[in-house]
């Protein structure tokens, strides 16, 4: 829809057209009011239009903007994931290294700790071995201790009986003696 310059709705614009305007306002106000009454119609609509021209800018800029922040997320995202796989790639080699050494360290552990079983069974072996001989030697001293026992027994009987016939020869000794005395007073 264009807009009128003059009241017929022409675009000619000239000095006779300016009198016949005039004079057809004079004559005819309704057609000039409906004249205006339209002019303020479309500019009300073309208002509505420059009205979202500015929005529109605005959302162009706006669209143009995310598109920048979502270029920059998208690259820091591809940044962080790269970070990311190095550093589960270094995770993974570092926990690999610690697993090395712990399996290391376990294995010296139980080597350490089966030489130690081993020197424990050793020694019970020897313990054992020990205990058998202290036993084995226990009874062979209550064996000698009860054949001490027994001879010590027989000598103090045999030294009762020494000493009894010890005692028999002194009595037997001091009578033939006695006797002897008698004999020798006698003659």
């Amino acid at each position: 829809m264009s807009i009128s310059t003059d009241i017929s709705g022409s675009s000619n614009v000239g000095g006779a057209n300016q009198l016949l305007d005039l004079l057809s306002l004079v004559s005819n106000p309704a057609v000039y009011k409906n004249k205006i009454d339209a002019l303020e119609a479309a500019t009300a609509e073309n208002k509505k239009f420059v009205a979202l021209v500015g929005p529109a800018d605005s959302i162009v800029k706006m669209r143009e903007s995310i598109a920048l922040e979502l270029a920059d997320v998208k690259s820091t995202a591809a940044e962080a994931k790269k970070k990311s796989a190095e550093t589960v790639v270094e995770a993974k080699v570092q926990a690999a290294d610690m697993l090395s050494d712990a399996q290391a360290k376990a294995n010296a552990l139980k080597a350490e700790a089966q030489a130690l079983v081993d020197e424990a069974k050793a020694d019970t072996a020897a313990t054992k071995a020990a205990l058998s001989a202290a036993k084995k030697a226990k009874v062979d001293a209550d064996a000698i201790s009860a054949d001490f026992a027994v001879r010590s027994q027989t000598l103090a009987n045999a030294q009762a009986e020494v000493d009894a016939i010890k005692a028999e020869i002194k009595a037997a000794k001091e009578a033939i003696l006695a006797k002897h005395q008698e004999f020798l007073a006698s003659l």
